[in-house]
């Protein structure tokens, strides 16, 4: 045993409360020690099951129990006779402490001469047995358990809960008269612990947690995000779930006979357009320079949706750029599509390569989020998204007034969209690949702005050259064409114009740039457009970037709070329905173990009650009471099971139950035990 765990165990500070030094121990009257004989034989009869302190205590004693601490407590305790603790207290105190200080007034008590065959050390403490005899700490018997008794302040600090600290204090508290309570001897396991009734765990004042599921309010950094309304909702916002339903209506969608579209594809069925058939079906892609179509479809294999990218006409004829897609389909990023797998096929009755993304449905571009202004009028157009009479280009050279006044996007969410594109740029050339399809056509907007780079990979096989020796020698090229994309995309965005990126209209974008924009923005779009004799790195624009990169953090991570907020409602939820189906697998039922009355009888009659006390119930006029409050609360009882009393009508109004809701708790698990045993028995459940 240490002399940290001894002065955890037998640390004590005496005081003197009488003329003769000590003051004895307060009888042990309320409970009866468990005295052992430490020496192994016969305990003398005459041994007294108490022996006063002062009768047996030795001069060193004090000195030797602030030994056991003499690590701590010397090197950093400067000791001051007049502090509280060496101040002399009323009589009849024996305290107990933490801290065991050195009391050189202790050194008045009369001396004592142990016995020879029991040395007394001079750097431990003395435990006092029953006999009269010493024993030191460093010297337990043999037959000694050395296990720590509950009461231990060390089992008890490594064994109690966590939650106890907030039902008890930390200073143990005193006597109706004021005074600390009396140090209490006992014998365990041969060795002698001293401690207080304080540290007798009593009936303390527990914080009482609930052994069933509520609904608790919402947490206040959630509420003060939004408007509070006039009545708490226990479900998901109404934008939240119609986002979601819609999704899911999407995922669902099919599509009607059509004769142009295959029932399956490779390993995919149930196929369905995703963008407007073209005027044309030969038009090209502006980007690709190959038709293509984009179809949902589900997997044979995991019934999963995927998105399949059709390029019509294509032939592969080099297996080499299955390395390049063999990358593409390992990096994952939070802002990119990613790519699952690459097939040809003559499915379309033609040659036609396939590449398959992840799903994201209801997804749209930001061509068509932030480009798609009202048709032209009077044969002009804004070419900078401003809401004014239709005007030459040269009238947007004098915009000066405020950004929302002018039309424009906030620089916050330029910012978001800046970060977001560069985070997935900087995965990407990590890996030595290059996005090559930074166009507001191939950027997909989910949710209210959440960015993702799609059909990547693509240009990677359509302008794959075997004849070259090294496929990836063009990708320091292709990156730094993606810098100089990301600075067109940045720019069309605070123009609030693709026009605004045409050569000829550059100055004038950038004019308006710096008229309601910050200079950082400015700076940012300035370096990516402008080519350098070095290379530049996605990484020299997170200066420019600086403490913004922390704003869309915070604000990442709020959302994160809501959706988490939100799914905690949902959960509540899930466990009533679970409720909801016990109760209609009992009430009702015809027959159960070949007895028809079953439900009708004994505990099931009273849940049949509950039940119309649920759901049956009428006003003054007889119509039907339909509260959903009334419904939840009920259900919310039954499950904690409550001890609130509840009135219980049959129908023909001749019987009455008064009941709580502890009682019909007791019924529904009863029955329900019952139905589970017998399906347990006959392998049906």
């Amino acid at each position: 045993m240490d002399a940290n765990n001894g002065d955890q165990f037998f640390n004590a500070t005496f005081n003197p409360g009488n003329n003769n030094g000590f003051q004895e121990f307060r009888p042990f009257n309320q409970r009866k020690p468990n005295v052992r004989n430490i020496r192994g034989g016969p305990m003398p009869a005459e041994a007294p099951p108490f022996v006063q302190a002062s009768a047996i205590m030795d001069p060193s004693l004090s000195n030797n129990f602030a030994a056991m601490n003499i690590d701590q407590a010397a090197k950093n305790t400067e000791l001051k006779p007049g502090a509280s603790e060496f101040v002399p207290k009323s009589a009849g105190t024996l305290t107990h402490s933490y801290s065991t200080p050195s009391l050189p007034t202790l050194n008045q008590v009369p001396p004592y001469m142990p016995p020879p065959h029991y040395p007394v050390p001079s750097t431990v403490a003395h435990v006092i047995t029953h006999s009269g005899n010493p024993l030191s700490a460093g010297t337990s018997p043999n037959h000694s358990p050395r296990m720590t008794p509950t009461q231990s302040p060390l089992v008890h600090r490594r064994s109690k809960s966590p939650v106890e600290n907030l039902q008890t204090g930390l200073v143990p508290p005193a006597n109706s008269d004021g005074q600390a309570s009396a140090t209490i001897l006992e014998n365990v396991g041969g060795t002698t612990y001293f401690y207080t009734e304080d540290n007798v765990p009593a009936p303390p004042q527990h914080v009482v947690f609930q052994n069933y599921n509520v609904y608790p309010s919402v947490p206040p950094h959630i509420a003060h995000m939004k408007v509070k309304a006039n009545m708490p909702s226990f479900f998901m916002p109404d934008e939240l779930k119609m986002e979601i339903l819609n999704r899911h209506a999407v995922m669902l969608s099919q599509v009607e006979e059509n004769q142009d579209i295959p029932h399956e594809v490779d390993n995919y069925h149930s196929l369905v357009p995703l963008e407007s058939p073209p005027v044309n079906p030969l038009q090209k892609s502006s980007t690709f320079g190959y038709p293509t179509t984009c179809y949902k479809a589900v997997n044979t294999k995991d019934g999963m949706a995927f998105c399949l990218r059709r390029i019509h006409g294509f032939r592969l004829t080099h297996t080499k750029c299955m390395d390049l897609i063999g990358l593409w389909k390992k990096i994952q990023h939070s802002n990119m599509v990613q790519l699952r797998e690459v097939f040809t096929t003559k499915a379309f009755t033609d040659h036609s390569m396939v590449f398959v993304y992840d799903y994201h449905p209801r997804a749209e571009t930001l061509m068509s989020r932030h480009f798609s202004g009202p048709p032209p009028v009077n044969g002009y157009t804004a070419p900078f998204g401003m809401d004014a009479t239709a005007r030459p280009f040269t009238s947007g050279k004098g915009v000066t007034g405020p950004r929302q006044h002018a039309g424009l996007l906030p620089e916050s969410l330029i910012w978001s969209y800046v970060v977001q594109l560069s985070s997935a740029l900087r995965t990407i050339h990590a890996q030595g690949l290059a996005c090559r399809v930074m166009d507001p056509t191939k950027i997909l907007l989910t949710d209210k702005s959440r960015l993702r780079l799609n059909c990547v990979g693509i240009f990677d096989v359509l302008s794959f050259d075997a004849n070259q020796a090294n496929p990836m020698a063009m990708m320091p090229h292709y990156q730094q064409e993606d810098l100089v994309s990301l600075g067109k995309v940045v720019l069309a965005l605070a123009c609030n114009s693709v026009i605004g990126i045409q050569r000829e209209h550059i100055q004038t974008s950038m004019e308006m740039v710096a008229t309601n924009y910050s200079t950082d923005l400015k700076n940012l779009i300035l370096y990516l457009l402008t080519n350098q004799n070095r290379l530049r790195s996605v990484n020299d624009i997170m200066p420019m970037i600086g403490a913004r990169f922390y704003t869309q953090l915070d604000s990442s991570q709020l959302r994160n709070d809501v959706l988490e907020n939100e799914m905690a409602k949902e959960i509540e939820c899930g466990r009533l329905f679970r409720l909801l189906c016990k109760l209609g697998m009992i009430n009702e039922r015809p027959e159960y173990n070949m007895d028809p009355t079953w439900a009708e009888t004994g505990d099931r009659y009273m849940l049949k009650l509950f039940r119309d006390y649920l759901f049956h119930q009428v006003d003054d006029n007889g119509a039907p009471w339909l509260d959903m409050a009334h419904v939840i609360q009920g259900l919310n009882k039954l499950d904690a099971g409550v001890p609130e009393k509840v009135c219980l009508t049959s129908r023909d109004e001749q019987s009455i139950l008064v009941v709580t809701y502890a009682e019909l708790k007791r019924c529904f698990e009863a029955a329900v035990t019952e139905l589970v045993s017998v399906g347990q028995e006959t392998g049906l459940s």
